[in-house]
């Protein structure tokens, strides 16, 4: 072929090819970062959170005061985990993702425990589970065993003899999932006694428009928008049965629904020969304590974070859940009101945050919590939930359980 003709050939096919290239460059760099966007978010949700990273662009010193040791504590805050790693669970959506996460152990049950919980339970052995959210599960804590859970075990053991108290919470959970927990898992493992520190939870769901019933959590909404990333990229769309928020759920209604939850769960574990203890967790915007200039600070965040008069939203769902809850009946169940825990204090810090404390309020609440649980296993063993009938002894003085469901 003529050069003439080779040359003009190339002009022809030039803008063709070089719109081929450009547009061939686009779509791997918008790949590219679209991928480098999936695989940060990715990063940041497989990493611990610190206390130390929560705190550290305000006055770590005021945080550190809220615990027994405060000079220690400063220097530790990075490694007080706040938020762990979760992974997509069965029936709850997450649940801590086993492993060490800078200084929270959780064992392969994704519970909050140094080891594995043993099935069958070793003889004469009392076994509690505590479940809850991210106050029960010790978000802040300077170790493991300095959570509420563990100083309950330790106040229970000088009572009692040999109590395990195994760390069933996980954060941002609800009512719900701890309904779905105890059914599911750890009816199955033996439990003497189930507590649940809660409430909380509930009314902050509410208070941003969620349905506690039917809603995702902080880590549920990651995993659902990675994989909408992923049908975006194969070209489909990934629908949402999940509405979006609302106005703030009525406090009455907040109240019923965890009444709702706790009464399936307090039917179940009676059946089973199970007591259970629902606790309502002390919270910031509830307390009576003479407040700190930091925890007053924090008190008035509530208003900026989820709008005027969420603090006032908080105080009439706790009025509203202690009235619904009173209305739940079922062998074995009872309600004890922590939400004074703390009514009498000082200024001296207590709180974390609206809903987290360090290792003296966690030591406080288990306290407290302790004589609560001595007096609902004293009053199940004075009436047992199933009491014997004649010839035929009674599933708890067997050792047996129910078959689950």
């Amino acid at each position: 072929m003529p050069r003439d003709r080779v040359r003009a050939l190339l002009r022809t096919l030039a803008p063709t090819v070089a719109f081929g290239i450009a547009l061939a460059l686009g779509v791997g760099v918008g790949y590219e970062l679209a991928g480098r966007g999936a695989r940060e978010r990715i990063a940041t949700h497989a990493r611990v959170t610190t206390l130390g990273d929560h705190v550290e662009k305000l006055d770590p010193a005021a945080f550190a005061a809220a615990y027994h040791d405060p000079a220690a504590a400063l220097a530790e805050l990075h490694d007080y985990a706040w938020v762990v790693p979760q992974v997509p669970t069965p029936g709850v959506g997450s649940a801590p993702a086993p492993g060490r996460h800078a200084n929270a152990t959780i064992n392969a049950q994704q519970f909050r425990h140094p080891v594995a919980v043993e099935v069958p339970k070793p003889a004469g052995r009392l076994r509690i589970f505590l479940t809850g959210g991210s106050t029960a599960f010790g978000t802040g804590a300077p170790s493991d065993d300095r959570t509420i859970s563990a100083y309950l075990e330790r106040a229970l053991r000088e009572r009692l003899g040999d109590v395990e108290v195994v760390n069933a919470a996980n954060s941002a959970w609800a009512s719900s999932h701890e309904r779905a927990w105890i059914v599911d898992r750890l009816a199955d493992l033996e439990p003497d006694l189930i507590v649940s520190l809660s409430g909380n939870n509930d009314a902050h769901w509410g208070v941003q428009g969620r349905n506690v019933l039917f809603m995702r959590t902080y880590a549920e909404e990651h995993w659902f928008d990675l994989l909408s990333h992923v049908y975006q990229r194969a070209d489909q769309s990934l629908p949402d049965p999940v509405p979006p928020p609302g106005d703030r759920v009525a406090p009455e209604r907040v109240a019923r629904r965890l009444a709702r939850n706790v009464g399936i769960v307090a039917d179940f574990l009676a059946e089973r020969d199970v007591p259970y203890l629902f606790a309502l967790q002390p919270t910031l915007a509830v307390s009576g304590k003479r407040l700190s200039k930091k925890e007053s600070w924090q008190r008035r965040l509530i208003d900026q974070r989820f709008g005027a008069g969420a603090a006032d939203y908080f105080v009439a769902s706790y009025v509203a859940m202690r009235e619904s809850l009173a209305g739940v009946r079922a062998a074995g169940f009872r309600v004890a009101d922590l939400s004074d825990v703390f009514d009498h204090d000082g200024e001296r810090e207590v709180f974390l945050d609206s809903y987290h404390f360090g290792d003296l309020g966690n030591e406080r609440i288990a306290a407290r919590l302790a004589v609560e649980v001595a007096a609902a296993l004293e009053a199940n063993r004075a009436s047992p939930i199933s009491p014997p009938r004649p010839g035929r002894p009674s599933a708890r003085a067997t050792g047996r359980r129910s078959a689950a469901p």
